[in-house]
């Protein structure tokens, strides 16, 4: 028995080989291993496989038996996808018989997408890289703001990004704890967090609201600057006007 096995090494990268079959009775496969395989293409996308029966039996394998299994790395970007083929290059897929004539070698392929999976036969399931993975978050403007104190404080926010909910809509869903008073000099801080749809919490952020007085007051006389005033008569002060 021969073959080649071929995937497209730019989304998965061969890992190792498992689960020989190594019966030793005689109608069955006979020291299948590793070293039936020919590993030096891997870093192309496939390995060849020749197999051959020592004994002067044919071998019989269950059906649904395994009597090899692949390991993939994978590599390619989210939506990528590789097919798993049986190809006849450069090993043609090819069975013998000591028995008479060569059966037929039937196989077939299978495609693996980041995300998804889809097994011999059409059918479609989780991939290990279908994992719901959790929100980040990002401030808008610096983490430390110096406000004014007596002015309004407008928070710039935070956005938020997620492999699988629509980003504008996690943002609108962000909580901010904490707040910020104007008219009380000191340090604040605010945090943001957010939950995404498969419940899983982004690491929260923090931004630090510094409420300070960097105006100086300003005054204003209540009228002229200069007055005359007759001697002996009592001078009442028209005072000033302090804004800050």
């Amino acid at each position: 028995m021969q073959f080649t096995l071929a995937w497209d090494p730019a989304v998965l990268t061969y890992s190792s080989l498992a689960d020989f079959n190594h019966s030793a009775a005689t109608t069955e496969l006979f020291f299948f291993g590793e070293t039936n395989f020919n590993l030096d293409n891997v870093s192309d996308g496939y390995f060849t496989v020749l197999y051959e029966q020592i004994l002067a039996a044919d071998a019989t394998v269950a059906d649904g038996e395994t009597i090899f299994s692949v390991t993939f790395d994978v590599v390619g970007a989210t939506g990528s996808s590789s097919e798993v083929s049986f190809t006849d290059d450069p090993t043609l897929r090819k069975l013998a018989s000591f028995g008479g004539a060569a059966p037929d070698l039937k196989t077939v392929n299978a495609t693996i997408s980041i995300g998804t999976s889809e097994q011999p036969g059409g059918s479609t399931g989780d991939g290990a890289d279908n994992t719901n993975q959790a929100p980040t978050l990002a401030l808008v403007d610096p983490n430390v703001a110096t406000h004014e104190a007596g002015t309004a404080w407008q928070d710039p926010g935070a956005t938020a990004t997620d492999a699988e909910d629509d980003d504008a809509a996690l943002t609108s869903a962000i909580v901010v704890t904490g707040s910020v008073n104007k008219d009380t000099l000191g340090t604040y801080t605010l945090t943001y967090d957010v939950t995404d749809s498969g419940g899983l919490d982004a690491q929260s952020i923090s931004r630090t609201v510094i409420v300070e007085d960097t105006i100086a007051p300003e005054i204003s006389l209540n009228g002229a600057p200069t007055i005359s005033h007759p001697v002996g008569v009592a001078f009442t002060d028209t005072g000033a006007v302090a804004n800050d």
